[in-house]
């Protein structure tokens, strides 16, 4: 971005110290243009915020399932196989487990603490309960993490079965790193 407003934007401090500003008188038309600058700046300017927040959401993702990878390596000792980003139809299974007791396919996710929250460990805000069918958070529920692992487990376990003649169980699982 630098790159493409260094020239106008040192033209325009250029052009600014080189008027005589007692001497400009606005007209209606001189007007339009100002909204639309203004009005050019805000849409860029919300588009902006909008790109720095998903690139926020993109990079805690990544750190999530770096962290959630790095402690499922240690599974290796322990003769199991395990798998990141596997590409699917559409989609990727994060982690995937192979161990001697069953195959699990891991969705990380990367849900933000409220501030403030888990500061104490006795305090049980930071805390997240699973009631069988969805979490619950200090300050929202949801369910999309476990109807995802277990699309993600039960496409793993019809692909297993197409490829290898075989069934396997797959166990859908969901890490959140940094929760308890």
């Amino acid at each position: 971005a630098m790159m493409y407003m260094a020239l106008p934007v040192m033209f325009m401090i250029w052009a600014a110290v080189q008027i005589d500003w007692t001497q400009i008188h606005l007209r209606v038309v001189d007007y339009f243009y100002l909204v639309g600058a203004l009005g050019g700046f805000f849409w860029g300017f919300r588009d902006y915020v909008r790109n720095y927040r998903a690139r926020e959401q993109a990079r805690d993702g990544w750190t999530a399932e770096r962290v959630t990878g790095m402690q499922l390596n240690r599974l290796v000792m322990q003769d199991c196989t395990v798998l990141h980003d596997l590409p699917c139809e559409g989609f990727n299974i994060d982690h995937v487990v192979i161990a001697p007791r069953g195959i699990y396919a891991v969705e990380t996710k990367s849900f933000r603490k409220p501030q403030g929250v888990g500061e104490n460990l006795s305090d049980k805000s930071h805390h997240v309960s699973y009631d069988g069918k969805g979490l619950a958070f200090p300050d929202f529920a949801t369910t999309v993490p476990i109807e995802q692992a277990t699309r993600q487990a039960q496409w793993l376990r019809r692909t297993l079965r197409d490829a290898l003649g075989q069934e396997f169980p797959v166990i859908a699982a969901v890490s959140l790193p940094g929760w308890f």
